[in-house]
């Protein structure tokens, strides 16, 4: 929570919120990846690539 109350200001909050839930409806599909095997999104490294910081997609993913 540290991370939060020293990086994130008014306008980067509607920002995390659109890609948590980018993040949380992308990772509904399955892709398949062949043998009866399938795998979904990895949305929190997708989300600490996205916002630069680990930290932002621990805050996403609790």
């Amino acid at each position: 929570m540290n991370w939060a109350r020293k990086n994130l200001d008014k306008s980067k909050i509607p920002i995390l919120a659109v890609i948590a839930a980018g993040i949380f409806a992308l990772q509904a599909f399955n892709l398949p990846t062949g043998f009866g095997v399938s795998g979904h999104l990895v949305g929190g490294a997708l989300a600490a690539i996205i916002l630069g910081s680990p930290f932002a997609a621990v805050f996403i993913r609790r």
